[in-house]
């Protein structure tokens, strides 16, 4: 059809347009592009959206500033946006702007293309001086997609404003609504029930009383009549400084939609949320939080290592550290040396029932070992880490007496050209990369007891946190 023929140099060409309009001044980095031609559809347009924004102002010939308000992020990057919002075929103009006089606020202003003309049918502002990302989310089986607009309160602040719109078919002229308006720190589109149709996933913190803050993880869903609901509501822990990442994973048919939600807790402390949704409860249940304490202390670790299938076996595993027995990291002097870290591995196998596996991990070169199959292999033991040698040494511990034995064997990191110049043999190679190796390097007592680069190089894998 003639408008969506057009949609592509709109998209292009309408913020220029903008720009030039007497009275009407726009600042956005869309107005430096220069588009060859500037069709009578892109000033029509252009007329229509300042007659909406302007009003008297501009007719009274009174200067007005306008900013256009492009998403930081998302699949939309332009202040214009051309979208079916209402089902018929063509598109409509959403524009996200603000105005001089009450820069603290952003608009939405939205038009319809109808009998040869653009007309403004809706403008809708909320408080938020910039736009984060705006997405058009099928939330039904049928009619129209949902518009989601998050929009920034504060410069720097984390917490956003989210704003649902969806069109009412019920009419023969298109009309728009706001639905659900909800202050919100993370957001997320998921499926969290597996019917077939996405949900939006919040996290909202309250931090008004300063020696308790909360967070509540909240799933909000539409009805087939257009209404959006709380579905369900479970507490977090409320000691979060900022949320750093979130991942979603269906094992299988029979499984949860689980939400993992990596976040800073303090300054140091990383923790891992897990929210999914009980078929059976009809609650969403979060397994890491404990009612006692209201806190998550299961998956805390000193390291900002990420939830992630670590083992490629198809499912998440969150991080937890605890202290290593008797090891040290020496990270500068050989005099001073930090407490190093067991990192625990914790799958999810029901509400209750979690699987662990035990590692070392090696943020510097790059690799994990696995400490229950060493343990077998050596029995007790404990690692010196020397972060000037890239040099793990492991060596005889006797937990009941805390005593720290003999090198057992050690674990190097170094360049090809540097593995070369050692001449460090290539069957002591455990892992190889372009550039870099991890080698096996013998000591006289572990080699009394039988440990070769062999025995251990099926224990050792890859690995960025």
């Amino acid at each position: 059809m003639f408008k969506r023929a057009v949609a592509v140099v709109l998209f292009i060409a309408m913020l220029i347009c903008l720009s030039g309009c007497s009275g009407l001044s726009l600042k956005s980095v869309d107005s430096l592009m220069r588009p060859p031609i500037v069709s009578d559809i892109d000033n029509e347009l252009k007329t229509a959206f300042e007659n909406a924004v302007l009003g008297k102002n501009k007719t009274n010939g009174a200067p007005t500033g306008i900013t256009l308000l492009p998403p930081s992020s998302g699949d939309y990057k332009s202040a214009f946006i051309l979208h079916d919002i209402d089902n018929d075929g063509e598109s409509e103009a959403l524009v996200f702007y603000s105005k001089q006089e009450d820069p603290s606020k952003g608009h939405m202003n939205i038009l319809d293309y109808e009998k040869g003309e653009w007309i403004s049918v809706a403008d809708f502002s909320a408080a938020g001086s910039s736009i984060n990302f705006v997405r058009f989310v099928q939330m039904t089986s049928d009619g129209c997609p949902s518009i989601l607009v998050s929009q920034s309160i504060y410069e720097g602040d984390s917490s956003k404003v989210l704003s649902v719109y969806v069109c009412d078919t019920s009419s023969e002229e298109l009309t728009v609504k706001n639905i659900c308006t909800e202050v919100c720190t993370v957001m997320e589109n998921v499926d969290v029930d597996s019917d077939g149709q996405l949900d939006i996933f919040i996290i909202q913190q309250d931090f008004s009383n300063n020696t308790s803050p909360q967070s509540v993880a909240k799933v909000l869903k539409m009805n087939d009549t257009g209404v959006i609901a709380e579905f369900g509501a479970a507490k977090l822990d409320g000691g979060i400084s900022s949320y750093l990442s979130v991942k979603t994973e269906k094992a299988g048919a029979s499984s949860p939609m689980r939400i993992y939600v990596d976040a800073l807790k303090g300054e140091i402390q990383t923790i891992t949320e897990v929210i999914y949704w009980n078929a059976v409860s009809k609650s969403l249940v979060t397994p890491m939080f404990n009612v006692e304490t209201q806190s998550n202390i299961v998956t805390r670790r000193d390291e900002k290592l990420a939830s992630q299938d670590f083992d490629g076996d198809g499912v998440i595993e969150i991080p937890s550290q605890m202290v290593f027995e008797g090891a040290r990291r020496y990270a500068s002097a050989k005099n001073i040396y930090e407490q190093m870290n067991i990192t625990e591995w914790i799958e999810i196998k029901t509400d209750t029932d979690f699987e662990r596996t035990r590692t070392l991990v090696n943020s510097m070169d790059s690799y994990l070992v696995y400490f229950n199959a060493l343990e077998k292999i050596m029995g007790g033991f404990t690692v010196y880490a020397y972060d000037n040698s890239r040099t793990w040494v492991f060596k005889v511990y006797n937990s009941a007496i805390q005593y720290v034995g003999e090198d057992l064997f050690a674990i190097v990191g170094a360049t090809k050209e540097e593995a070369e110049k050692r001449n460090i043999s290539k069957a002591n190679y455990l892992i190889e990369n372009d550039s870099t190796v991890v080698y096996f390097e013998p000591k006289a007592k572990g080699t009394e007891a039988g440990i070769t680069a062999d025995s251990i190089k099926p224990y050792i894998k890859s690995f960025k946190g």
